[in-house]
């Protein structure tokens, strides 16, 4: 008799408290709203495929990235290639063959992106020498483009993938912290660096973990195909090169 009056209120007890979870508990899970994630889409729209593009192309993305102006060693942007010539990038920015595109992705609410672009090693170095100075001269010519064809956001392609001094690294660091507080005080929007994906295992120039407190977005250039002058084959690079 003791026995079973011990089962029974053992199961009673487990039976209050299975329907306690329930109750309480339950439902306050099932009310948490799940964690919303916004996916972000960027299509770069280089220069020299202006000619190839079309409005229906950008029906999947939300960022419409134009490449590329690129930047010199004082961080002006380079409007000439030579005397006589003036630089690609530039040139098709302000020909009129990109007002369309800029348009039609407006009317869709794509973001539009300005890309500001470096390779130049030398170049690279001379800038961050002075990241005060030169964050001060880009910004002073990325305004009135930026105003005048509503980009939303500055993408800075600043690409040297050398190993870098401690001191280049922060100098680096600080055109970029430079270059978002100067955005800030003119409201121009978000701020986008590009990084190699070396840049968060090898001292390259680019800090990964100092100029993200900046950003607003990183993008790594993660490509799966490589170029000719690189050292090794890709694992989806032709075999002819």
């Amino acid at each position: 008799m003791i026995k079973k009056l011990v089962i029974a209120v053992v199961g009673l007890v487990i039976g209050i408290l299975i329907g306690g979870y329930f109750t309480f508990f339950k439902p306050q899970l099932a009310l948490q709203p799940k964690e919303q994630t916004t996916r972000q889409v960027i299509g770069f729209l280089p220069y020299w495929l202006l000619d190839k593009t079309n409005s229906n192309e950008d029906n999947e993305i939300t960022t419409l990235a134009y490449f590329a102006l690129n930047v010199d060693g004082n961080g002006h942007i380079a409007k000439l290639s030579n005397p006589q010539q003036e630089e690609p990038g530039w040139h098709a920015l302000n020909s009129g063959n990109v007002d369309s595109l800029f348009i039609n992705a407006r009317k869709k609410n794509i973001k539009l992106s300005l890309v500001i672009s470096s390779g130049d090693a030398q170049a690279i170095n001379q800038m961050v020498n002075k990241p005060v100075v030169n964050a001060n001269n880009l910004i002073n010519d990325v305004t009135p483009l930026m105003k005048q064809y509503h980009f939303q956001d500055l993408n800075l392609d600043i690409e040297d993938t050398s190993v870098a001094s401690p001191a280049a690294r922060m100098h680096f660091t600080e055109f970029v912290r430079d270059v978002r507080h100067l955005m800030n005080e003119k409201k121009l929007g978000t701020l986008t660096i590009e990084i190699s994906p070396t840049d968060a295992i090898i001292p390259n120039l680019i800090s990964t973990k100092d100029v993200s407190s900046y950003a607003d977005s990183v993008v790594i250039m993660a490509y799966d195909y490589h170029s000719s002058v690189s050292f090794v084959t890709g694992p989806v690079a032709p075999l002819t090169g």
